[in-house]
């Protein structure tokens, strides 16, 4: 018995052993460590220019399974065996691509290829008139060469659009009746989309002409320029100017210089005056520029020592000075003189006879001789009475525009600015309704509004100072 059972364990044994050896050995496919686990290739497909391509075709060599892109250009091949392929990569209206990849098992390999693209583009742009930059609508847009296979027209926006261009290299052509044709620089296709815009300059010019002149005569000299920019003009004897050769549109002009002496009453200048001209084209548009010299005070006709004619409320201490620094070649000039009372400025008024002003330029000529800084002087205006009015006054450092009031005095803008002594200053008033502007030698300093006072006399100022006053000028 004991016999039997040794001889079944032994079978028992050998048949396990035969078993064990009969069956293979089983292993993970996706073991990183197992060099035949299969690998994995994706990424995604775009153009040049980034944009994602949808349909596109990547395939492998050896041959597996291919891939078709999503919209977003995705694609993704699995159970690769672990190799180096050849990756072709092709889509329609586009260059083929081939890469080589190496596949390693298990871990994924990114390829991420973009395709150059070779099919018809397109060329799109804007043609406008050169300077004015309006839009250029119904204008004939073609390539060159293929004219009669790529042209258009352009929009309601000066827009347009050639398609289904082959790619090559090209100009771009636009023209018009009233124009001039203009070609573009080269451009080339591809990439895909390619921009040109154009400017075309009008085959008829339009003129802009005038006359500048004061109620005293056509004034020589006067230097004019438009905006947007052509040239800078000057009046003749007659006080013409003429711009020619001007691109239709709309200009404004602006006188910019004044003569060399300046004419007492040519104020305005200082004012940098400004006028609207729409030019059309083979057309002459005129716009003049004149003005109603209301006063000019030149002091040449009074007596120095005495008193200036036409004017009112004057003291002893200001008196006609014959000019020895002269402003302008006027032999006369209005002294003011206050170093009697330095408590108080003195104020002289004008009377001619009476009268009020409300809109107006107010220009005059200030010299000052003394170098002491606690001088100051200036131009009255709109003034009610003695206690209210505007002014404008000046020392060696500022100047600034107050309001009196009764017993208030307001300063509404100050500016630093420096007075050169012995030195003749323009100093002007440009008031239009509640808008009060001040120029120093014809550069704007002060802009600002206030409606307290709406007219009143004319005045001139001086406290602490000798003061020097010319060509004291009202326009309307």
């Amino acid at each position: 018995m004991r016999r039997y059972l040794v001889l079944s364990f032994v079978a028992l044994a050998a048949l396990l052993l035969i078993l064990s050896c009969a069956k293979p050995k089983r292993t993970n496919p996706y073991d990183p460590s197992n060099p035949n686990a299969p690998g994995t290739l994706l990424g995604y497909v775009t153009d040049t220019e980034a944009f994602p391509l949808d349909g596109a075709r990547v395939s492998t060599s050896p041959a597996t399974s291919d891939a078709i892109t999503d919209s977003l250009g995705n694609y993704q091949i699995q159970s690769l065996s672990p190799q180096t392929y050849q990756v072709i990569v092709s889509a329609a209206s586009h260059d083929t691509a081939v890469y080589t990849v190496k596949i390693e098992p298990v871990i994924p390999e990114t390829l991420n290829p973009q395709l150059v693209y070779n099919g018809p583009g397109e060329i799109t742009g804007t043609v406008t008139e050169a300077v004015t930059n309006r839009l250029v609508k119904q204008g004939f847009v073609y390539t060159r060469p293929d004219s009669q296979l790529h042209r258009t027209q352009t929009d309601g926006l000066g827009h347009y659009r050639l398609t289904d261009v082959p790619s090559g290299t090209y100009y771009v052509v636009a023209c018009k009746d009233q124009y001039y044709s203009r070609e573009s620089l080269q451009v080339t296709l591809p990439p895909k989309r390619a921009i040109k815009n154009i400017q075309l300059q009008p085959r008829n010019r339009g003129t802009i002409d005038g006359q500048v002149a004061s109620s005293s005569g056509p004034i020589n000299g006067v230097g004019l320029a438009t905006n947007p920019p052509t040239d800078t003009v000057y009046t003749n004897l007659l006080g013409r100017y003429v711009f020619t050769q001007v691109i239709p549109g709309t200009y404004q002009i602006r006188i910019v210089s004044a003569p060399k002496p300046l004419p007492p009453d040519s104020a305005y200048n200082w004012f940098g005056k400004v006028d609207t001209a729409i030019v059309l084209p083979g057309q002459t548009t005129t716009r003049d520029f004149l003005f109603e010299l209301l006063i000019w005070w030149q002091f040449d006709s009074d007596m120095p020592g005495q008193p200036a004619r036409g004017w009112g409320g004057v003291l002893p201490v200001w008196l006609v000075l014959q000019d020895t620094a002269l402003a302008y070649s006027d032999p006369n000039v209005y002294l003011a003189f206050d170093t009697v009372n330095m408590s108080r400025g003195k104020v002289s008024l004008c009377d001619y006879p009476g009268r009020t002003y409300s809109d107006f330029y107010y220009l005059a000529g200030v010299r000052i001789p003394s170098q002491d800084t606690l001088w100051r002087t200036g131009m009255l205006f709109r003034l009610a009475d003695s206690l209210r009015f505007y002014e404008v006054t000046m020392n060696q450092r500022t100047i600034a525009l107050v309001r009196s009031d009764t017993n208030r005095v307001d300063t509404l803008e100050r500016q630093t600015i420096f007075f050169a002594q012995n030195v003749w200053h323009w100093i002007g008033i440009d008031c239009r309704g509640p808008n009060i502007q001040v120029f120093v030698n014809s550069n704007p300093i002060i802009n600002r509004n206030d409606g307290r006072y709406t007219q009143g006399w004319l005045g001139l100022k001086a406290t602490r100072v000798v003061a020097c006053f010319d060509n004291a000028t009202v326009l309307h």
